[in-house]
């Protein structure tokens, strides 16, 4: 099923007005689309109103309608040309200028009759049609001008034939499920359904909309279970989905027991008992997700109001990925929420629109005046929608944990690497990828200054350290060795153990002095080459690079000593060894790779060195053994 991507309003919206785009147009509708804003702000309407509109005007987004309305244009080009060079400007109500109608919104019923019936026209034309002319001129002939308008229609129905346009325009029809916020699993009436009752009084009293509100479930089982083989699948199927997905891959039953009107849950071996001896966030996700099985194939829009009621995070997480599932394919839905939680997911699942309202009310001095409603489409992460939840930002649009680092050069190699990694686990389907700044971010403590943080310092009152905990509590904390995991002596060593035993399998040293230390021989080489000294304007007379990539060396010649000190003896090696074997070489070297106690320029070394890092293969065991462990963190603060 192609989703529907926008909507027109009908009149009896005539309140609501689309921010920054065309007023009378929703669009930018996905698969899920949410409706939020503070209370009384229209949002459930609106819902409301989309679910009663039976002459529903929505628009796919999809090719066809393109090529549709192409064709419409090239057609009405020739029913022009053929009045050029005469005063006639309509016969038989055909116009000289855009006589047929393109299409914007498909209406909910039969479309490709409207096209059908323009072609009839065009063939029908005759010269004893009542025909318009402009002044009174006599040059012109009506007969010439039908018989071009008669040849027409057949080329393009033929088009419209062979693009099979026909079948995107036939009768489009929806079957709707209204889930109100008045549902429960705990019969309150043996004879009829009393929320369904009251809903209907409320909102629906002059239309017959299917209400759902789990009042009924026991009957809608039963029928299930004493129908075709495809309703017994599908409730199979949904015994299956609540058995995998929330008793820990349990066998579950729903038995509609005789002479009871209630619904009994039997999971694995233990006794079977009432349903509504379920938690409440599993009846509602019963609630929530039964029709969804019941009414699979079909094209369906479902509109829930407050779906996360009863919910705990995780189920409205569940019930999110339930509706995106690929086996319902033919369904979308619309639903209202006051849940900061739901917003969240948009961060991580895609397919999924927000939309914002707010009300206004147009004061001219009245008593009674008239609300006027305003829809932003908001992007994900717009924090402007938690201030109409009256959300702290604390709760939302943050990711869910940190990773320390040192500095910007051990944020750029390990998001290069990260990055790498979780793309082979995806590709061999181990496991998904997540995202900077939604699932994880990088904070930068720059080396010494860790030890203004409460876990290195005990101070209080005005020296009081910083407290991590209070800006972020899920933390990988990565740290340089600089050579005393080897050299276990000094403050730098037992600020390491002091980490180490603070945050445990939280906490990676680099078994290297320096990030750059991981790096395998064949990127310092390629890195070095391209660090041609500036001030040199031939570039081959640099040769620093050029004679680095002679030298044979391991990692471990260069993992725990400084990195710069070692490129620049290696270099210097090989041009006395040139020099001995060849008296008339003469090279004086430009450029120290060494600064202080760690490699120069160290930003541009890396950005030169994560251009050549593109596979696995480029990476050492220590970097691969580091994203191991960052990943299993991330992956532990996303469940």
């Amino acid at each position: 099923m192609s989703y529907i991507k926008s909507i027109m309003f009908n009149n009896e919206l005539k309140s609501y007005k689309i921010y920054g785009e065309v007023e009378t147009i929703i669009s930018n509708l996905s698969k899920i689309n949410i409706f939020v804003g503070s209370n009384n702000s229209g949002k459930s309407r609106f819902l409301r109103n989309i679910l009663t509109d039976k002459k529903l005007k929505f628009n796919f987004g999809v090719d066809e309608l393109v090529m549709y309305n192409n064709l419409i244009k090239r057609a009405n080009k020739e029913i022009s040309a053929a009045f050029d060079g005469t005063p006639i400007t309509e016969v038989g109500g055909i116009k000289c200028i855009d006589s047929l109608i393109k299409i914007e919104h498909l209406e909910e019923g039969d479309n490709s009759q409207l096209f059908l019936q323009l072609m009839d026209n065009l063939k029908s034309v005759s010269k004893k049609d009542i025909y318009s002319i402009t002044g009174h001129s006599t040059n012109y002939n009506i007969e010439s001008i039908c018989e071009i308008l008669n040849s027409i229609p057949d080329k393009y129905i033929k088009e419209f034939e062979d693009k099979k346009l026909n079948s995107y325009l036939d009768e489009k029809k929806f079957k709707r499920i209204y889930i109100p916020t008045l549902r429960g699993l705990r019969r309150l009436n043996t004879e009829e359904d009393l929320f369904e009752k009251r809903t209907y009084v409320d909102y629906f009293s002059n239309s017959e909309i299917e209400i759902f509100t789990g009042q009924n479930l026991y009957k809608e089982v039963l029928e299930l279970l004493c129908g075709d083989f495809k309703s017994r699948k599908h409730l199979r199927e949904f015994e299956e989905f609540l058995g995998s997905v929330f008793f820990e891959g349990k066998t579950l039953n729903l038995i509609p027991k005789i002479d009871s009107d209630v619904l009994y849950v039997k999971i694995g071996e233990e006794k079977e008992y009432p349903i509504y001896n379920l938690g409440d966030g599993i009846q509602s996700i019963i609630i929530l997700t039964f029709k969804l099985f019941a009414n699979k194939g079909m094209n369906m829009l479902f509109f829930i109001e407050e779906p996360e009621l009863y919910l705990h995070p995780g189920l409205e997480r569940k019930m999110i990925e339930t509706f995106l599932n690929d086996d319902f394919s033919t369904y979308q839905y619309f639903m209202t929420t006051h849940s900061n939680h739901l917003l969240d997911l948009t961060l991580d699942l895609s397919n999924i629109s927000i939309y914002k309202f707010h009300k206004e009310i147009n004061s001219n001095g009245g008593l009674e005046e008239d609300a006027i409603f305003s829809i932003e489409n908001v992007n994900d992460g717009d924090t402007s929608v938690l201030q109409s939840l009256g959300v702290n930002n604390s709760s939302i649009f943050l990711s869910n944990c940190t990773i320390w680092v040192e500095g910007i050069t051990d944020r750029l190699y390990i998001r290069k690497f990260l990055s790498i990694y979780q793309k082979v686990k995806f590709d061999n389907k181990e496991s998904k990828i997540y995202s900077e700044d939604i699932h994880y971010s990088f904070l930068e403590y720059s080396g010494g200054n860790i030890t203004h943080w409460d876990f290195l310092d005990s101070g209080e009152g005005m020296l009081a350290p910083m407290k991590h905990n209070k800006i972020c509590n899920r933390i990988f904390l990565i740290a340089d060795s600089d050579g005393y995991n080897t050299i276990k002596k000094g403050m730098k060593s037992q600020r390491l153990e002091t980490l180490e035993n603070y945050f445990g399998e939280k906490f990676y040293c680099f078994k290297a002095k320096e990030i750059e230390n991981i790096l395998i021989p064949k990127i310092i080489k390629s890195t070095v080459f391209k660090l041609n000294d500036r001030r040199i304007k031939d570039p081959e007379k640099e040769q620093d690079g050029k004679l680095f990539n002679e030298v044979q060396f391991s990692i471990e010649d260069y993992k725990q000593i400084n990195l710069g000190e070692f490129i620049n003896d290696k270099i210097n090696e090989i041009i006395e060894l040139k020099a001995k074997d060849d008296i008339n070489f003469i090279y004086k070297r430009k450029k120290d790779f060494q600064k202080g106690n760690s490699i120069n320029k160290k930003i541009e070394f890396c950005k030169y060195a994560i251009e050549d890092i593109t596979t696995l293969s480029d990476m050492s065991n220590d970097a691969v053994e580091l994203c191991e462990k960052i990943y299993d963190f991330i992956k532990e603060n996303n469940q």
